[in-house]
């Protein structure tokens, strides 16, 4: 006979209320309940020691608090509403946990800029063809921009535009170029491809063009042929796709440029900064593949419209143009100044390695493995606009040099990042040598280019003190930075807007575009026109 133990609690299930009693803890339960409130009681009655870094001071502090929060409010420091604290407030503390302050900062500056002036150029078929006439010479305006910039612990980490004024508008230039008797028909080596009106053309035999694309959304981020010239690489507009708008910025594409009228592919991926054909030299054992190497951004509705991941990626293209598995190959990297923006990217002759130039550095990376190397540091260019500098590194064919401008230390006193001067160097990679020092004072848009035979060529500024917005002209080279010449222009006309140089596949003749046309260059200086465009700014050559 059992003995009476009284009423017994209902047992709760799911929908049952019993007005404010709550309901039987099993007994594992009260066991998990007791040893927190113990280890809880132990927590709170053991003393911590815990670094403290604020305004400019460190200091070790002794206490019983729980979280980062009730340790800062036990020695009085208080956050603004632009301060943070790491790691968050609301974390645990633990014996040696470092804590830190960083203190928020927000003001608007005020500054004037110049307007670069338009370069408008009229073509005259009265006039010699290829003869020019400077009509009126060009006057740089003058905006006022309000910046909100945000800074923590003094160190600027971002700025937007809050508003701008012109205070004066820019006057054009005007330049008439002669068209009399046309352009003549022009044999050339190889397949050149440019970038016009937003439409792709194609050039193969000779300097007669064709439409590889009607659409005229191509925005020039990615424009590539393939080593052997049948495939153009390039990226597109979405459609309707303004800034501010949600969704890619643009998407990455293919079209083959020795079929005619071939239809252009979508090889699936979008927002692309920068996208290039992987060079491959065959082994025994190892076919050569048609790989792109690709990095990415995400969308903005700020100026410039995107955030860049710097990130690295690898696909291969499939003989019928289709995307085979891509793979990434470097994780995305926000950590250095100006990271937004994103990177210039260039590949190793033999695709092995890629090389970098950011606004603070240029490397390379190890395509198999990921691993990284850094070249040379320097100071970021402040533009006080909505771009960024960065260099774009060039490989010597034989893979033991880098050339490329880097940002150098001022001459005159003023802040490293407001320094005008820039400078070539050649940067060992696979060499135990140091830097050398190229060119002097050569301008931001140098931009050097090798042949294939290791014949350098870059841009010499006109204006190196205001670079940005400077004419260039065009230099080559031994590979040594010896026996350097200028090749165009060399009858005394405006140098080039774009220095963008591509060799021929013989490393013979120059590629370059000047007033919005393709210009055949030889090396003793000749230039031939290849097209009366007007309106070119990429182009490539394989």
């Amino acid at each position: 006979m059992s003995p009476h133990r009284g009423p017994q609690p209902k047992r709760l299930t799911q929908g049952t209320r019993a007005g404010t009693q709550a309901p039987a803890l099993p007994s594992a339960a009260w066991w998990v309940l007791a040893v927190i409130l113990v280890l809880g009681a132990c927590r709170s009655a053991s003393p911590r020691r815990v670094l403290v870094e604020a305004d400019g001071q460190r200091r070790w502090v002794t206490t019983e608090a729980e979280t980062v929060a009730d340790v800062l409010d036990e020695i009085g420091l208080t956050l603004g509403e632009l301060d943070r604290v790491e790691p968050p407030s609301y974390t645990l503390l633990e014996e040696g946990l470092q804590v830190r302050v960083i203190r928020g900062q927000e003001r608007l500056v005020e500054e004037e800029r110049p307007l670069p002036f338009e370069r408008i150029v009229r073509r005259d078929a009265n006039l010699p063809n290829g003869e020019t006439r400077l009509i009126r010479l060009g006057q740089n305006g003058l905006e006022r921009v309000t910046w909100r910039i945000r800074y923590e612990d003094g160190k600027e980490v971002e700025r937007e535009i809050v508003s701008r004024e012109e205070v004066r508008a820019p006057e054009p230039e005007v330049l008439v170029v002669g068209t009399a008797g046309g352009v003549e028909t022009v044999p050339i080596s190889g397949t050149i491809a440019y970038l016009a009106g937003g439409n792709a053309w194609v050039m193969r035999g000779t300097n007669v063009p064709r439409a590889l694309t009607r659409t005229g959304d191509l925005d020039g981020h990615v424009f590539a042929l393939s080593p052997d010239g049948t495939w153009l690489l390039f990226t597109r507009r979405p459609l309707g796709g303004g800034a501010g708008q949600a969704g890619p910025f643009n998407s990455l594409w293919v079209v083959r440029t020795d079929v005619v009228n071939d239809e252009p592919r979508y090889l699936g991926v979008d927002s692309v900064l920068w996208a290039d054909w992987r060079p491959c030299v065959p082994l025994e054992g190892r076919p050569c593949l048609a790989d792109i190497g690709y990095s990415t951004a995400e969308r903005m509705p700020a100026e410039p419209g995107w955030k860049a991941r710097n990130d690295f990626w690898l696909l291969t293209l499939s003989d019928q143009g289709e995307a085979v598995a891509p793979r990434r190959v470097l994780e995305p990297d926000m950590s250095e100044w100006y990271a937004w923006w994103g990177r210039e990217w260039a590949w190793a002759p033999d695709g092995r390695y890629v090389a970098w130039g950011s606004a603070t550095a240029i490397g390379f990376a190890n395509v198999e493995t990921g691993e990284l190397g850094t070249l040379t540091l320097f100071a970021p260019y402040e533009t006080g606009a909505p771009w960024v500098w960065t260099p774009r590194p060039a490989w010597r064919p034989d893979e033991q040099w880098l050339a490329a401008v880097v940002h150098a230390p001022p001459v005159a006193g003023e802040p490293p990042e407001k320094s005008e001067q820039f400078d070539l160097w050649l940067l060992p990679v696979a060499v135990s040598a140091p830097p050398v020092r190229l060119a002097t004072n050569v301008g931001m848009w140098a931009l050097p280019t090798w042949s294939p035979q290791g014949m350098l060529a870059y841009a010499q500024a006109e204006d190196p003190a205001g670079s940005a917005m400077s004419r260039y002209a065009i230099i080559v080279a031994d590979a040594d930075g010896s026996n350097r010449r200028t090749i165009f222009p060399t009858d005394g006309r405006p140098g080039v807007d774009r220095p963008l140089v591509a060799w021929s596949p013989n490393g013979q003749q120059a590629l370059v575009v000047w007033q919005g046309d393709l210009y055949l260059v030889g090396l003793d200086g000749t230039a031939t026109p290849l097209t009366l465009s007007g309106t070119i700014t990429r182009f490539d050559w394989e």
